[in-house]
């Protein structure tokens, strides 16, 4: 789309979303304990291709959580500044806010990826395996009644 210049089209903004069915089951997994960790996109997990919500400080790597769509991509810098204060309080740090949302030609982040690296290493040692039906898998798309291991 974005090649053709043509815009997505919702129905409903990113500020009304609510969290799917999947979501909350998940989440419920990680409060009970049966989910250590996952690696995808919030707080708990590796966001790996950013958060439109969220902007960080280039210096001090302090992450601010907003309320609304922070309108920037591409990991750029969004206008605002740290607002942290350094150590003993004499002033703050004032380093510049950047996006967290990649653009397609953007390196996933590092901290995160490491992250979900260690949490995978972590899942190795234990070999958690659940058995999932795979029917919205193109691989399995002819045969919807296969079924086939799914590493969580």
């Amino acid at each position: 789309m974005e090649e053709r210049g043509e815009m997505p089209h919702f129905n409903t903004t990113f500020e009304d979303s609510s969290p799917s069915l999947t979501h909350i089951a998940l989440l419920q997994l990680q409060r009970t304990g049966h989910l250590k960790y996952l690696i995808s996109q919030n707080d708990r997990l590796s966001e790996l291709h950013g958060n439109m919500f969220v902007e960080e400080c280039e210096k001090c790597d302090k992450q601010y959580v907003r309320d609304t769509v922070i309108g920037v991509m591409g990991v750029k810098p969004t206008g605002r500044y740290c607002d942290v204060t350094r150590s003993r309080g004499l002033r703050s740090c004032r380093g510049k806010l950047i996006s967290t949302l990649l653009d397609w030609e953007d390196s996933l982040p590092d901290r995160d990826l490491n992250r979900a690296d260690e949490a995978y290493s972590v899942y190795q040692q234990h070999q958690t395996v659940l058995w999932a039906s795979t029917c919205c898998s193109k691989e399995n798309n002819s045969n919807l009644g296969s079924r086939q291991r799914l590493n969580v």
